[in-house]
């Protein structure tokens, strides 16, 4: 028997129903694909919609504040709903076709204004909000339905008027009272601020926002606030505290010492001279109180010599005179011989009428000696012996001058009296008496006079220092005989004796000014004054100067007097303390421990500038920072600047880019000497700025020269346009003033002038300039071999060759360079580039392009392109 296959097919019935049923499922799914198609074709659309209007709206982002227009008349797109609002002139419709898709752009611009995070916007004739609101909206059909899509964006100007909430308070000092002049300004925009008045209270408008207030003052730490709140139409109260830099003082006492002095002088001493016989001796000693070595001279005439020794003395009826071997008329020779010839610094030169002599316990040797003509031999004037000669008379009224014959300078000189009260014929100040009891300086003999060397020392250590005090008044700088100075406590000094430190001098202030000022660029400037010290019955002056506020650390002081200074470095300046200068670390050094003597003794290779900074008022402005030669300083109260400057014409600037707001920038321009003090005072005015736009009508015009000029038409400021057509003119006066382009040949502007009427520290803005006839275009499309390129490309054009890579454009190189303008291709494939015109431009593209292997630029440049002005000149651009 068969056995039965357990397999078994479809019937017919079972097969037809599957066939149904998979014939639903596949049309179905045809079906879908309808569907889908159509979400793909609408999702394209809104991406596409969404980049043209990102296009525009980053396109009208990129011109600055002021060139982005306003729409003032507006029309009504009414097929959507909302109504679309969109500009008629400024930014006209656009149609574009991409993808087989028309879209159309519009563009509408208000003026907005925010309310916490709510934005608003306002009409065209609001006053300015410093809030522009950008709406482009891209309309299209789809499907027979009118479709659109609309971005917005914010376009944002910080510096702008009307400002609508204002800042004030008060800067204390920490120490207590308040700072009067300190200024004050927002940390996020320094035009807007304020100086505070005579109580410290300051006040100013601002922006409403959220801000941070600085507060500076010379001599005074910066004063910051925490946030500041300022809301519209409000005023809000930020009080600063500034505290004072930490500073100290130097002090100290000046002289100057530029030439020779009579440190000693003796009519009679009987004594032992060179040969052990008994004689009557007469001496004058001279000190070189100076930093270099003088030549006192060689030969015998004294027409020739730099320093010429001269006597005279009373004889009852005329006056008998003895000069160097000088001319007759009544005169006698006075004949010298230098063994010595040139005065080391801090050292003695002693002249006698012997060689050798004993005299206080001990041998001096004469540097010179005077002699007649006996004691010379033949024509030659080759000397021979002293003769002991006796010139300066011993119980007569007698001076001793050391002078320049031929150049008519009176180097020093003394004088005394006799018992009869007959003056001599020369003497500084107030002549020398002579005591009761005595007929003249050597009668009895055995008496001096000698210079003094500091008013502040002991007579025991007198001897120490060099006989240098000079006040130009014989009877305050030199002790002379008295009852109770009748005998010999000084011996005379001679080269031999070696160098004496100088810690005296003339006293400066007593003919005119010494200014002292340090390097410290906080701390102002001071001059010396007057002191006295008490002695006996005299009234000894010297210059003492005291230098404060200047601020904790080491520094450098400088002194000046006429063409005499002193720079001293390392002066380190403690909180609260007086520092001596010099002193033992400055260099240089002091001259002895304890003794903060400035000397004035060496001519410097560079010059001073002096002067006082005031307002048109002619007072005196505090705080006020002064620049010059490298050096800065800050005026004090009485606005008075002092600083070393190189030599030549140096530029001296006040108030630089001006810092403090409420005046305009003073620059002088004077003619330094070495070792002079110029003085140069700054009168500073009230001042402000201008700014204003520039534009060809549609773009902005860069590098466009502004002037300003006042009634008399004289030139009173000027500027440039940047990159975005904006202007500012700087350090304007006070008052009304003209603005105006300055045009090249072939331009025209619109309005030809504008007024600016400046207020004291504020910004003005004044309008728009149109200038026509600057700028003209190159416009075309960009296409490749498959038609328009939509993606975007980079066009170039430069009156000088592109390279295929682009040069890089740096910030600070960029003003130097030849001008290059760009553009991207919109998203329809058309560009159009703003060039200046009257000129022939190369013209590049770069095109990007996707590959499996990575993205590759394709170049192509153009040449010989002329672009007239107000023109355009159409450049259709093929890739490659």
């Amino acid at each position: 028997m068969r056995e039965r296959n357990p397999r078994r097919g479809g019937t017919l019935t079972e097969l037809m129903v599957a066939t149904v049923i998979l014939s639903v499922g596949v049309l179905g799914l045809f079906g879908s694909f309808r569907y889908i198609a159509r979400s793909t074709f609408i999702s394209r659309a809104t991406s596409l919609a969404t980049n043209l209007g990102q296009e525009r709206i980053e396109s009208l982002k990129n011109m600055s504040y002021y060139a982005l227009q306003i729409t003032t008349s507006a029309g009504t797109y009414t097929p959507t709903d909302p109504d679309i609002l969109y500009d008629t002139v400024n930014y006209p419709p656009e149609t574009i076709s991409i993808g087989g898709i028309t879209f159309t752009r519009y563009t509408h611009v208000s003026m907005a204004q925010m309310y916490g995070s709510n934005v608003s916007t306002v009409a065209p004739n609001y006053p300015d909000t410093g809030l522009k609101q950008i709406a482009v909206s891209v309309v299209w059909t789809e499907a027979g339905q009118v479709k659109s899509w609309t971005l917005r964006n914010l376009l944002e100007n910080p510096n702008v008027n009307p400002l609508d909430s204002t800042i004030t308070g008060t800067v204390s000092n920490s120490a207590g009272g308040t700072v009067a002049s300190a200024i004050v300004v927002v940390e996020q925009n320094e035009n807007w601020g304020a100086t505070a008045n005579s109580a410290g209270v300051y006040s100013f408008t601002v922006y409403h926002g959220t801000y941070t207030v600085r507060a500076s003052s010379a001599g005074f730490n910066d004063g910051i606030s925490g946030s500041v709140i300022a809301s519209r139409g409000a005023v809000t109260t930020a009080n600063l505290t500034l505290v004072a830099v930490a500073t100290g003082s130097v002090l100290g006492t000046a002289w100057y010492n530029n030439d020779l002095v009579i440190s000693q002088v003796v009519a009679a001493t009987r004594t032992i001279v060179g040969d052990l016989s008994e004689q009557d001796v007469e001496y004058i000693e001279l000190f070189n109180p100076t930093t270099f070595p003088i030549n006192i001279g060689t030969t015998n005439q004294a027409s020739n010599k730099p320093y010429a020794l001269l006597t005279g003395c009373y004889n009852g009826a005329t006056f008998d005179y003895h000069v160097d071997n000088g001319p007759g008329g009544g005169s006698w020779p006075f004949y010298m011989v230098n063994i010595t010839s040139y005065v080391a610094p801090g050292r003695y030169y002693l002249i006698a009428n012997a060689t050798y002599f004993y005299v206080a316990g001990a041998w001096a040797a004469a540097d010179a000696f005077y002699t007649d003509a006996a004691g010379y031999a033949g024509a030659t004037k080759t000397p021979a012996t002293p003769t002991l000669v006796d010139y300066i008379k011993d119980n007569r009224p007698c001076s001793v001058l050391l002078y320049t014959y031929g150049a008519g300078i009176w180097h020093d000189y003394v004088g005394w009296t006799d018992n009869t009260g007959s003056d001599p014929p020369w003497y500084e100040g107030v002549v020398i008496p002579n005591p009761a009891g005595h007929d003249g300086l050597g009668d009895p003999k055995g008496k001096q006079i000698v210079r003094v060397s500091s008013p502040a020392v002991s007579e025991a250590n007198l001897p120490l220092y060099g006989r240098a005090y000079d006040t130009d008044r014989n009877t305050r700088d030199f002790l002379y005989p008295s009852d109770a100075f009748t005998s010999f406590l000084y011996p005379p000094k001679s080269t031999a004796s070696g160098a004496f430190t100088t810690i005296t001098g003339k006293v400066p202030t007593l003919t005119d000014v010494t200014y002292v000022t340090s390097s410290d660029p906080n701390s102002g400037s001071t001059t010396a004054f007057t002191a006295y010290i008490t002695s006996g019955t005299q009234s000894l002056p010297y210059s003492r100067f005291q230098l404060s506020g200047i601020s904790t650390g080491t520094w450098s002081l400088t002194a000046a007097y006429g063409n005499y200074s002193n720079t001293y470095d390392n002066v380190i300046v403690t909180q609260g303390g007086y520092t001596g200068v010099p002193n033992a670390v400055t260099t240089p050094a002091w001259p002895a421990a304890g003794v903060s003597q400035v000397q004035l003794t060496s001519s410097t290779t560079t010059g001073f500038v002096k002067g006082t900074v005031s307002n048109p008022s002619a007072q005196p402005i505090n705080g006020i920072t002064v620049q010059g030669g490298g050096a800065s300083k800050v005026t004090g109260s009485n606005g008075v600047y002092f600083m070393s400057v190189p030599t030549g014409t140096v530029t001296i600037v006040a108030n630089p880019n001006n810092l403090n707001p409420s005046y305009v920038e003073g620059i002088e321009t004077p003619s330094v000497s070495a070792g002079a003090v110029t003085t140069k005072n700054i009168t500073l005015n009230f001042g402000g700025r201008i700014t204003g736009y520039v534009t060809t009508g549609t773009t902005p015009l860069a590098y466009q020269a502004i002037t300003a000029v006042n009634a008399a038409g004289l030139q009173i400021g000027s500027g440039v346009t940047d990159t975005g057509g904006n202007f500012t003119i700087r350090n304007v006066s006070t008052g009304t003033c003209t603005v105006y382009p300055v045009l090249e040949s072939g331009q025209d502007v619109m309005p030809n002038t504008l007024p600016a009427n400046v207020v004291s520290t504020a910004t003005i803005f004044i309008g728009t300039f149109t200038v026509s006839g600057a700028f003209g275009s190159i416009a075309g499309t960009v296409s490749d071999a498959s038609g328009l390129v939509t993606s975007g490309a980079l066009l170039l054009a430069s009156t000088n060759t592109i390279a295929s890579t682009p040069s890089a454009i740096v910030g600070s190189s960029a003003p130097a360079q030849v001008p290059m303008y760009m553009v991207s291709s919109k998203a329809d494939g058309t560009y159009t580039l703003p060039v200046r015109g009257g000129a022939t431009y190369y013209l590049s593209a770069y095109v990007p392009v996707i590959s499996g292997t990575g993205v590759t630029i394709t170049t192509k440049t153009y040449s010989g392109i002329i672009v007239s002005p107000s023109a355009a000149t159409t450049k259709n651009v093929t890739i490659p």
